[in-house]
């Protein structure tokens, strides 16, 4: 299903407009006309996400988010074990090994760090210019599981389903396994400080 230009365009303004007006009376401290706005907002998030979870580009990303570090080689994991497996030639070759408490650490941050570049990447391209998480913390969050709920219900395929990591979107900057921390730090402020101008900048529909 291609997703209509037009009816896209209809809906993000709608969202757009909603949020903003939901910003300015947080932070005029017009709480009352803020929390009557929110169903209508909520109404509106929840069609733009129904928009978005029936493309087949929605489709990879969501699985993306599921496993952002993902690479080439095959991982699987349990009882604490982190398996490699990699095929070469018809040989199945399998390594594997406990992993620190420190390298079970700094994997889950890497992953944090590049689920919100990804997040904010997919928000930029498709004209998101935010979410309640300037007022509430979790919003964004809520937003893209919501968006992976649908997509998944949408396409019928399991939240262990991956894709390949050379089809993965927005790989430019992406945030690697090898990385350190800083690294991944740096190349987050990169997409943030991009979605930033474009959040400030008018966006022209061909």
């Amino acid at each position: 299903m291609e997703l209509s230009l037009k009816e896209f365009k209809k809906q993000t303004t709608s969202y757009n407009q909603m949020l903003t007006k939901l910003s300015n009376a947080w932070d005029t401290h017009q709480y009352e006309i803020f929390y009557k706005g929110i169903d209508e907002f909520l109404k509106a998030e929840k069609k733009l996400i129904n928009l978005l979870s029936k493309q087949e580009k929605t489709k990879i990303f969501a699985k993306q988010l599921d496993m952002p570090l993902k690479t080439d080689g095959i991982q699987i994991y349990g009882a604490g074990i982190d398996y490699r497996a990699k095929k070469i030639g018809n040989t199945l070759i399998v390594s594997g090994k406990t992993p620190t408490t420190r390298a079970i650490e700094k994997e889950r941050r890497l992953s944090e760090l590049e689920r919100e570049r990804l997040h904010l990447a997919f928000a930029r391209e498709h004209n998101i210019k935010g979410f309640l998480r300037d007022i509430h913390n979790e919003s964004r969050e809520n937003f893209f599981k919501e968006l992976q709920y649908a997509t998944r219900k949408h396409f019928k395929y399991s939240h262990q389903t991956y894709t390949n990591s050379n089809e993965f979107l927005y790989a430019e900057n992406r945030i690697l396994p090898s990385d350190t921390i800083t690294q991944a730090k740096e190349k987050l402020k990169k997409e943030k400080e991009t979605y930033k101008l474009l959040r400030e900048r008018k966006r022209k529909w061909n």
